[in-house]
């Protein structure tokens, strides 16, 4: 059981750092949006020798996607994160270990190892027996 809770917490603090290294990454997102407003800038002082203007809003609109997905999976995994710590939401912390291993390389390590370890019987007895889930 200790050692269960140990790999747990362990999983929790993985799953602060990834989320961080995730919303480090989204700013990237930020500079793809930026070189979208540029181009759009730029079409619109000299429209002749500029690409088109669909472009540039492509571009925006990837950004803004990206920025997007990238913020709802740092949410979600500092959410899964707690709930590790919390032992809660088993099936949640499931999902959110299948949507890391996307998230080469770092979510995949992540991803896989959580999900070796949800996958216990031994952890899977610790959800059901938190007292927070026997209400439920």
């Amino acid at each position: 059981m200790d050692r269960d809770r140990e790999h747990l917490r362990l999983l929790a603090v993985f799953h602060f750092v990834v989320a961080g290294l995730a919303a480090l990454a989204s700013f990237f997102a930020l500079f793809t949006i930026g070189a979208g407003v540029l181009a759009l800038d730029i079409w619109r002082r000299n429209p002749v020798e500029a690409p088109p203007e669909f472009g540039a809003w492509l571009v925006i609109a990837i950004g803004i996607f990206w920025l997007v997905v990238a913020l709802s999976f740092v949410a979600a995994a500092v959410l899964a994160g707690i709930s590790l710590l919390n032992v809660r939401r088993y099936t949640f912390c499931l999902v959110v270990a299948a949507v890391a291993c996307l998230f080469v390389p770092f979510g995949t390590i992540l991803g896989v190892a959580t999900l070796i370890v949800l996958n216990r019987p031994s952890v899977k007895a610790l959800f059901v027996g938190t007292p927070a889930n026997v209400s439920s």
